[in-house]
């Protein structure tokens, strides 16, 4: 798992002939989108969506390529199982640790890939009548994800992106984003 995270690393900073010196600086960043869980565990079939968030810091290292972490939450997935009289509900959330690239293919205009690590928590429960069983686990798994970002001025940016986050239930996240870049 960790040679796959260094690798993504490695490929986004010298596949992008980005040593150039940027505008540099922290950006932070806040998305809401709906959280799409469409997956089986097990015998049960997950299909359901929510609305999620995330928010980030990054910093931008050089032109084309930023580091950055964050927190995301993707709200709640349902599913059931009638003939069985099962419901289950599932809470996913968890720290996001990543690069970005950024390539500029117009005025003010950006396509913008990410990659990184998912440290992820599923909290879920099943219920068949009066017995409920509650499960929590976690773990650590790759997310990625394109988008397309517009920066207003050289402080504000709003961004329409798709992330997958992998992890028990893989999850597809569409969001809007806005971006706020910092002078120092």
């Amino acid at each position: 798992m960790l040679k796959k995270v260094g690798l993504v690393i490695a490929l986004t900073v010298f596949g992008s002939g980005a040593f150039a010196a940027s505008k540099g600086g922290f950006y932070v960043s806040g998305a809401i989108g709906s959280a799409d869980a469409d997956d089986r565990i097990g015998s049960v079939a997950v299909d359901d969506s929510d609305t999620g968030y995330q928010l980030l810091l990054g910093f931008d290292i050089f032109s084309h390529f930023s580091i950055e972490g964050g927190y995301v939450d993707f709200g709640e997935a349902e599913a059931s199982v009638p003939t069985l009289g099962l419901r289950t509900r599932a809470e996913t959330d968890g720290a996001v640790i990543g690069s970005r690239y950024q390539y500029e293919f117009a005025d003010h205009v950006f396509f913008q890939a990410r990659a990184g690590v998912f440290l992820w928590d599923i909290e879920a429960n099943a219920a068949s009548g009066a017995n409920i069983v509650s499960v929590n686990n976690d773990g650590t798994d790759l997310y990625y994800g394109l988008g397309v970002r517009y920066d207003f001025d050289d402080h504000w940016g709003g961004s329409v992106d798709w992330t997958r986050h992998e992890a028990d239930l893989d999850i597809d996240f569409f969001a809007v984003s806005l971006y706020y870049y910092f002078d120092f």
